[in-house]
């Protein structure tokens, strides 16, 4: 029975992607987001619990990488949709089947990702490639912030959509990402974890206390980019 705890969670991050896509089909954006928060959440605790009980499975991993595709690959991708249609069609004078097509790179690139993960032989502490989730987290952040800031939507949709479909090719890339696996303790194994931990509660204290919710979920994936990237030259 304890097998199929993991696949649960699994399971109720892809019905939290597929809600995701429906709210985002409605223009209920925020609500869309905030389900791709909680599908995050229950994509790392399936992870966690398959660890800590000890039962990966094929099966497990699979529905995993399904979950994934939809629920950080496509919702991602229709969020951006909704949020440039408008100017899109007007910028360029286009039918919105060529947005469409063209956010479309968005999903390919994270089953390209998913699927590369899932045959990988390759043994590493770090991810290869932006994470999925990561790459749905950065979409997010700056959908919220756009959302909170209409002037700087109206001006930039356009940056934001090409922004977020360059970011998508950060997937399929070979550059190391920090995994946040602890095997241990220890501040050596683990010094880029600790440091990407550390630099995001010195700057969420200070945004949450100057009343900049918005800015912290951006800074932060900043600074495990940064980190990454330094992780990188650091071997």
């Amino acid at each position: 029975m304890k097998k199929h705890i993991p696949n649960l969670f699994t399971s109720l991050n892809l019905l939290s992607g597929c809600c995701s896509v429906y709210f985002a089909f409605q223009d209920d954006i925020k609500v869309s987001i905030l389900l791709i928060i909680v599908a995050a959440f229950f994509d790392l605790l399936d992870g966690f619990l398959a660890r800590l009980l000890k039962v990966d499975s094929p099966l497990g991993a699979q529905l995993d990488s399904f979950a994934d595709l939809i629920t950080f690959g496509f919702a991602p991708a229709i969020i951006v949709f909704h949020m440039v249609n408008i100017e899109f069609n007007s910028f360029f004078g286009l039918n919105e089947i060529y947005l469409f097509i063209i956010l479309g790179v968005i999903p390919v690139n994270t089953a390209i990702r998913l699927s590369k993960f899932n045959i990988s032989e390759e043994k590493n502490d770090d991810f290869i490639g932006l994470p999925s989730p990561a790459f749905a987290l950065c979409v997010i952040s700056v959908t919220l912030y756009l959302l909170y800031h209409p002037t700087l939507q109206l001006n930039y949709s356009i940056h934001y959509a090409v922004g977020s479909i360059l970011l998508s090719f950060a997937m399929v890339s070979r550059i190391k990402f920090v995994s946040f696996k602890f095997k241990s303790a220890d501040y050596h194994s683990n010094k880029w974890r600790y440091n990407i931990l550390f630099s995001s509660f010195l700057v969420t204290v200070p945004l949450l206390i100057l009343g900049k919710p918005f800015v912290v979920l951006p800074i932060i994936l900043l600074l495990y980019f940064i980190f990454s990237i330094l992780n990188n030259y650091n071997r």
